[in-house]
C-alpha cells in the first residue's frame, strides 16, 4: 500500500538526518522496548538499515490491519456495485469534418473521487478515411499509448472497437490524437447513454462525471471520431486508504508485533536477541492477544459511518440497494 510509505517514523532517524515528520505522528519509540538500537541488533542483513526495516513493515503492517478492517466495512461497501456506467458522446448519422493539425479528443472528468475509480472501458472510432494515428490516454503523469505501430485500427467509414481498461487515479482521462490528415464522423458529447443505479435509464446526463470533447484541450461539445464508454467504481483500495489515519493505533501495535517476530526470529548472536528473546515473546502475546484487537474493536467499528459521510453513494444504507453490474 503506498499510501502507508511514512506512515510511522523512527523518532531518533529523522531528528539525525533531517527526515520527514511521519504523517501518523508516530514514532516506533512509542512502543515499550522498540528503539533503533534494539532494531539494529535484530537486523539479520534482509535490510539495509533500521529506517528501511520499519518502512517495509509499516507497509506490511497496514495492509494486514486494512484487510482486517475490510471485513468489518464489506457489507455495507458497494465494491461491486458500478455507480454509473454508459457512453460519452453520440456520432451523427452522417457527416464528416476535416481537422487542421493540433491535439483532438476525449476529456472525462469525475465528480467526488474521494472512494470512486473512473474507468475508461472502451473507445469507438469513426472516419472518413482509415484512421492509423497513435492515440494516447492519459491521467495525471500517467499514460497509454495505443496504436504506437501506426497500423490502421479503423477502417474507412466503419465504426471501430478498442478495447482499453484503464483507470484513472485523478479523476480525470484525457484521449488525445494528432489531427492533421484526419476527417472524423460530426457528434456531440451531449448526447449519451447511460445508466444510472436507482434510477432509469434517461437523457439529462451523467451525475458523477462529465465527458467532453477538446482540441488543443480545450474543451468543446463537438465528438472528433471518438467516443468512450466510461464506468465508476467504489474503490475498496481508496476506502482502505483513507482508513488508515483513523486506525494509526491499531498499525502502531501491529508494526511492533512484526518487528519482535523479527526479533524473536533473528540468528544475530547478541546480548538483545539472547537475553532480550523471552521478553519479546512475551511481549508480542501481550500485544497480539490484548492490546492490538482492543484496539481494533473500538476503532474499526465506527469507520463505515465515517465513510458514508465521505461518499454516501458508495456505503449501502438499510432497506434494498440496486445497482448494475458491468455487463
Amino acid at each position: 500500500m503506498e499510501c502507508a510509505n511514512g506512515f510511522i517514523g523512527i523518532r531518533q532517524a529523522c531528528a539525525s538526518a533531517g527526515m520527514d515528520a511521519p504523517s501518523s505522528g508516530l514514532f516506533i519509540e512509542d512502543l515499550e522496548g522498540i528503539s533503533v538500537a534494539s532494531l539494529e541488533g535484530v537486523n539479520t542483513g534482509k535490510w539495509d538499515d533500521a529506517v528501511d526495516l520499519v518502512n517495509q513493515k509499516t507497509i506490511h503492517a497496514a495492509r494486514l490491519v486494512t484487510e482486517e478492517l475490510r471485513s468489518y466495512i464489506s457489507p455495507t461497501f458497494r465494491e461491486e456495485l458500478v455507480l454509473e456506467t454508459g457512453f460519452g458522446g453520440k456520432f451523427d448519422t452522417e457527416g464528416y469534418t476535416a481537422l487542421d493539425p493540433g491535439d483532438y479528443g476525449l476529456r472525462a472528468s469525475m465528480v467526488n473521487n474521494n472512494l470512486r475509480e473512473l474507468r475508461l472501458e472502451e473507445i469507438f472510432l469513426l472516419f472518413e478515411a482509415d484512421f492509423s494515428k497513435a492515440i494516447t490516454i492519459t491521467d495525471g503523469e500517467i499514460s497509454k499509448t495505443i496504436n504506437s505501430e501506426l497500423a490502421v485500427i479503423a477502417k474507412a467509414g466503419v465504426q471501430a472497437r478498442i478495447p482499453i481498461d484503464f483507470v484513472s487515479s485523478t479523476g480525470q482521462i484525457d484521449v488525445i490524437y494528432e489531427g492533421s490528415g484526419t476527417s472524423p464522423a460530426n457528434g456531440s458529447t451531449s448526447s449519451t447513454q447511460f445508466l444510472r443505479d436507482c434510477k432509469p435509464c434517461g437523457s439529462t446526463g451523467f451525475e458523477n462525471f462529465t465527458v467532453k470533447g477538446h482540441a488543443n484541450l480545450v474543451e468543446d461539445d463537438n465528438l472528433y471520431g471518438i467516443r468512450g464508454r466510461f464506468a465508476i467504481d467504489c474503490s475498496m483500495e481508496k476506502a482502505l486508504c483513507l482508513s488508515i489515519s483513523r486506525l494509526k493505533m491499531p498499525i502502531l501495535y501491529r508494526l511492533g508485533i512484526e518487528l519482535l517476530k523479527e526479533w524473536e526470529a533473528s540468528d544475530r548472536m547478541n546480548w538483545l536477541t539472547i537475553h532480550g528473546r523471552d521478553w519479546a515473546l512475551d511481549k508480542r502475546a501481550e500485544w497480539e492477544e490484548i492490546t492490538y484487537p482492543n484496539l481494533m474493536k473500538q476503532l474499526s467499528s465506527g469507520v463505515a459511518h465515517w465513510l458514508k459521510r465521505v461518499d454516501k453513494n458508495c456505503l449501502k444504507c438499510g432497506g434494498t440497494t440496486y445497482g448494475y453490474t458491468h455487463p
